[in-house]
């Protein structure tokens, strides 16, 4: 669910925001962690992303600003933070951890 409407979000919105980079790649580490560490890392990681895509997304649309800051256009935007929501879901999903 997580992985499906992260993308159909990032779609929509990558039409929107032509400027901004939208793809970027995940580092997965597979250190000496136990499965459940790095499963719960992995979940910590979705999460993190998930609030920062929100936070953006919020900040664009809901705010009297509406202005895209250099952060954004640097790399760190609402559509990485999809893509790599996105990623992720598909990661855990296929139980890749």
């Amino acid at each position: 669910v997580v992985e499906k409407y992260s993308g159909e979000i990032w779609n929509m919105l990558r039409y929107v925001f032509v400027q901004l980079e939208d793809r970027d790649d995940i580092k997965i580490k597979n250190g000496m962690a136990s499965s459940n560490s790095i499963l719960q890392e992995r979940s910590m990681f979705l999460e993190e992303e998930l609030v920062q895509a929100e936070k953006k997304i919020q900040e664009y649309f809901f705010e009297s600003v509406k202005t895209i800051r250099a952060e954004d256009i640097r790399g760190e935007n609402m559509l990485i933070h999809l893509h790599r929501v996105q990623q992720m879901a598909k990661v855990l999903k296929n139980k890749q951890c």
